[in-house]
C-alpha cells in the first residue's frame, strides 16, 4: 500500500455488546458522566494493538486494468491507499474503507460477503461472537451465512441498526435517507433515539421486520422507519438499490481457497 501523510488517530471508543429491548439503560448512563449523544452512529477506533485481530479479506474490482483501482483505507489513524487483486488483501479489524469510482468484496471468516459499491464509506468490526457493519454513505449488500445462537451480525446506518441471523439484503444510505431491500430471510429494524459513547440507551418502540422480497425506507432521525412494502429486486429497477441487479444476484461471487493457500 502507498502511505499518505500520518494522522493523529481518534480518540477510542470501546464498545458494549449490544442488548435488547425497547429501552436499553447501562450503568454508563447512571450519574453526571454520562453523557447522551446524537442517536448517530459513528467509527471507533481500536483501544490496542490486539484489537487488530480478527481480520477479513479485501477484493478491489475492477482488478484487469493496467492500474488496478484502489481503495483508501484509514486503519489506527493512518490513511493509505491499497490495491487488491485476485488473491485479496488482508485488513484489519476496524479499518475504515472509503471505495471511490471503485467496487469491492469483504469476505469475513464466518464465510459472510459483503458486496461494496461505489462511493461507500464504512467500518468492519469483528469480534467474538459478532460482526458488525458501520454504514456512513453508499450502498452494500450483505450475504451472510447463518449465524446460529452464538453469534449476531448487524448493519448501523445513522440511527437504524438492521440485525440478521444469515440472510441477503441490501443497505443504502445516501444523505439523509435510509434503504433497506431483503432479498432472501428477514431483517429486523430497530432506531435508536438516544446513545451513549458505548451504547444505544433508548429505542423506539416499532421494530419493522423486513421479510424477503420487501424494502423499507426511512429518513435518518426522521419518525419510524415506515411500513415494509414489496419490491422485485430482481428486475435490476429498484432506483435505490443500483447495486441488487440481476447480473448480481445471479452472479454473486464465491470464493475459496486452492490446496496452496491462494484464494480464487
Amino acid at each position: 500500500a502507498c502511505q499518505k501523510t500520518p494522522t493523529e488517530p481518534n480518540t477510542p471508543i470501546e464498545r458494549d455488546e449490544a442488548t435488547s429491548g425497547e429501552s436499553v439503560a447501562t450503568s454508563e448512563t447512571q450519574g453526571a458522566a454520562a453523557e447522551v449523544i446524537s442517536p448517530i452512529v459513528s467509527f471507533y477506533e481500536p483501544a490496542g494493538t490486539g484489537e487488530e485481530a480478527p481480520t477479513y479479506l479485501l477484493f478491489i474490482k475492477p482488478w484487469e486494468k493496467d492500474y488496478p483501482a484502489q481503495v483508501t483505507t484509514t486503519c489506527k489513524g493512518v490513511e493509505a491507499y491499497v490495491v487488491a487483486g485476485t488473491n485479496g488483501i488482508v485488513m484489519n479489524n476496524h479499518c475504515i474503507l472509503e471505495t471511490g469510482d471503485a467496487t469491492a468484496y469483504a469476505i469475513l471468516s464466518d464465510g459472510s460477503t459483503i458486496f461494496i459499491g461505489p462511493e461507500t464509506r464504512l467500518q468492519i468490526n469483528l469480534g467474538e461472537g459478532m460482526s458488525e457493519v458501520i454504514l456512513e454513505a453508499g450502498e452494500i449488500v450483505n450475504n451472510v451465512a447463518p449465524q446460529g445462537s452464538d453469534r449476531s451480525y448487524s448493519v448501523l446506518a445513522g440511527d437504524a441498526v438492521l440485525e440478521v441471523e444469515g440472510t441477503q439484503f441490501g443497505v443504502s444510505l445516501k444523505g439523509k435517507q435510509i434503504h433497506v431491500g431483503v432479498v432472501d430471510g428477514r431483517v429486523k429494524a430497530r432506531r435508536c433515539t438516544a446513545r451513549t459513547t458505548r451504547a444505544c440507551t433508548s429505542w423506539r418502540p416499532t421494530t419493522p421486520i423486513v421479510e424477503a422480497g420487501q424494502r423499507l425506507t426511512g429518513a435518518v432521525s426522521g419518525a419510524d422507519l415506515g411500513t415494509p412494502e414489496a419490491a422485485d429486486f430482481y428486475n435490476g429497477n429498484v432506483e435505490d438499490f443500483p447495486l441488487l441487479s440481476a447480473e448480481l444476484l445471479n452472479g454473486i461471487p464465491i470464493f475459496g481457497v486452492s490446496i496452496n493457500g491462494e484464494h480464487f
